[in-house]
């Protein structure tokens, strides 16, 4: 089992996200080489209906984390899922409802809504 409360985990703040079709988010995190250095044993990730975060252990000697503890949209956990491009760490998220449209990938207050409004189960 990788420990991951480690506090030696570097914490990773650039991204890049897009809709892939209407049904998932990609997410990519820049790992030059990861394909050949990232094996998926060396990776911990854990999925919530609005969160998740991820753990890279031992890429060129260090650890990584990143973490989105509040999604813009709701997704469907056991759907979740990750893997390699040959310079990216690639999450898949699907999404909850094929219809939203997920234009931040962390939740964003929109003008007029109260606390609470989004976090409504639909």
């Amino acid at each position: 089992m990788l420990s991951t409360t480690n506090s030696s985990y570097k914490t990773m703040t650039k991204y890049t996200f897009y809709e892939s079709g209407e049904k998932y988010i990609k997410v990519l995190l820049d790992f030059p080489d990861a394909k050949k250095l990232i094996s998926k044993d060396q990776i911990t990730c854990n999925f919530d209906v609005r969160s998740f975060e991820i753990f890279i252990n031992d890429y060129k000697g260090a650890n990584y984390t990143f973490a989105v503890p509040k999604l813009h949209c709701r997704i469907l956990p056991p759907d979740c899922s990750f893997g390699f491009k040959s310079n990216n760490v690639v999450i898949t998220l699907r999404k909850k409802r094929n219809g939203d449209n997920w234009w931040s990938l962390f939740k964003q207050k929109a003008v007029g809504e109260k606390e609470g409004d989004s976090d409504k189960d639909e």
